[in-house]
């Protein structure tokens, strides 16, 4: 059975596998065009850092920047002035203005260090236009800037998980300055395909003709044209209803998005997962820094030096290179189905161990068994009642347990090593427990020892005393008439 599962999954991974088709609306596979963001830019100064911020004599712009904003405020800093300061750091600041934003409404912000800034945790950004490519402020921002990373230093070491550099502040510009829209000047309206397909687009435009909104027609695989009244009232009730019409997709691009920045991974229904080397695990950062003492000749006339050596270390915990394969529930449910001609009675993805498949230890009844989850566990519908437990990562059969296995598994081993799982996760109380039951016992045996010693005993001594010679019995043991 093992040798058939594994040639099944075998021969299954390497398939083609075809994702049935799903239907999605407009809204999802498509954008209007000229309806989109508009990047903003800024340059802007970050306060109130825990002695992180910029170095004074490396980013002279950082210290321009500072007298140029105190000027503003009406401080007079002293020509010459060499202001050494830690707690301020230069920043880029990047923003997209929504599609029709109005004055007034918040949107997010990223903050970005452009010095030798360390750190800009716990920092505060001062007020910074935000301007457009045409030169004109359309924002401003300011408020406390959010990291996303975590860093530590003391006494010359240093340890950095993500960055500590960079940071968000949602809702953090307002909008000052509205764009100017030509949304409903014109009786024609261009749907643009998030991804190029000469079938999709042809679908929608059918889709939208069908429904009567227009008259749509699919230009290349990516622009799709729908001819509409003009007017902003008319073109929004249009869009609307264009949005929400579903169409049926076809088997989309696996696809896969890695943000560098924060580490996440996201994908799509699409990707399927085989035979991979993975290596996982937090990546830090350790750099130590070492005093090292520079002492010159009693005559050379020199003077004693210290000079610091660093020693950088990049670890990664957990970052083992390990090989992973990974089937589908649904997918190996007809696998094992397959194995036998009986009839699938339950199918189960078991993440804990049950009263059957559980680990052992190497001073168990039975010897150690190591476990690994998840696996699934199947139940047919044939005389012995057959239970199995595939390894969900390599398709291996685990277990299998017919009527006689699981009456052996309470009769035997249950009562010779007492390990339910609930049992093994508390393994001082199952202590006590089995020093009470072993007690019990030996007091048992101990009673039932004395017992039968005892009537042993008396049953030898009444032997002994009807054979002996008739004359030395006593006249009271002869029987009465």
């Amino acid at each position: 059975m093992r040798k058939l599962l594994s040639g099944i999954l075998c021969l299954a991974m390497s398939a083609l596998v075809v994702l049935p088709a799903s239907a999605d609306r407009i809204r999802d596979l498509t954008t209007v065009q000229g309806v989109r963001d508009n990047a903003l830019i800024g340059y802007g100064l970050v306060v109130g850092l825990r002695g992180t911020g910029d170095q004074t004599t490396q980013t002279p712009f950082t210290t321009q920047t500072l007298t140029n904003m105190l000027s503003q405020l009406g401080i007079t800093v002293p020509a010459g002035t060499n202001m050494q300061l830690k707690n301020v750091a230069a920043v880029m600041v990047t923003a997209k203005m929504p599609p029709f934003s109005r004055a007034g409404q918040a949107i997010d912000v990223v903050v970005s260090s452009m010095g030798n800034a360390k750190s800009i945790r716990g920092g505060t950004l001062l007020m910074t236009p935000m301007k457009g490519v045409d030169n004109q402020v359309y924002a401003l921002a300011q408020g406390n800037v959010l990291v996303g990373g975590a860093g530590a230093s003391s006494g010359g070491s240093s340890v950095t998980v993500n960055q500590v550099s960079g940071g968000r502040i949602t809702g953090g510009a307002t909008i000052e300055r509205e764009l100017p829209s030509t949304f409903g000047t014109e009786g024609v309206i261009s749907l643009q395909l998030n991804d190029e397909d000469f079938n999709l687009a042809q679908q929608v435009s059918d889709a939208i003709n069908r429904q009567g909104m227009g008259v749509a027609s699919a230009l290349d695989s990516r622009n799709i044209q729908v001819v509409v009244p003009r007017g902003n009232t008319s073109q929004v009730r249009i869009l609307a209803q264009i949005q929400n019409i579903e169409v049926n997709v076809g088997p989309m691009d696996a696809k896969v998005i890695i943000n560098s920045r924060t580490g996440s991974v996201v994908m799509n229904q699409a990707v399927k997962i085989n035979d991979c080397a993975v290596a996982h695990g937090n990546l830090s950062v350790v750099i130590d820094t070492v005093p090292v003492i520079s002492q010159p000749n009693p005559l050379a006339g020199g003077e004693t030096v210290v000079t610091q050596r660093s020693q950088i270390e990049i670890n990664q915990g957990g970052g083992a290179l390990q090989v992973s394969t990974a089937f589908g529930a649904e997918w190996l449910r007809g696998m094992v189905a397959a194995l036998s001609d009986a009839r699938l009675r339950g199918f189960t993805i078991l993440q804990a161990p049950d009263a059957y498949f559980y680990p052992r230890a190497a001073e168990a009844m039975n010897g150690a068994a190591v476990r690994r989850f998840p696996v699934a566990m199947a139940d047919f519908d044939d005389a012995e009642a057959t239970r199995v437990y595939v390894d969900l990562a390599t398709g291996d059969l685990l277990l299998t347990l017919g009527k006689r296995e699981r009456a052996g598994r309470w009769l035997f081993s249950f009562l010779h090593s007492w390990d339910l799982p609930a049992m093994l996760r508390q393994h001082s109380a199952r202590l006590v427990v089995l020093l009470l039951l072993s007690l019990a016992g030996t007091a048992l045996c101990t009673t039932a020892t004395v017992i039968g010693y005892r009537r042993l005993r008396m049953t030898l001594r009444r032997k002994r005393h009807w054979h002996a010679p008739f004359s030395e019995r006593s006249r009271r043991d002869l029987p009465r008439l």
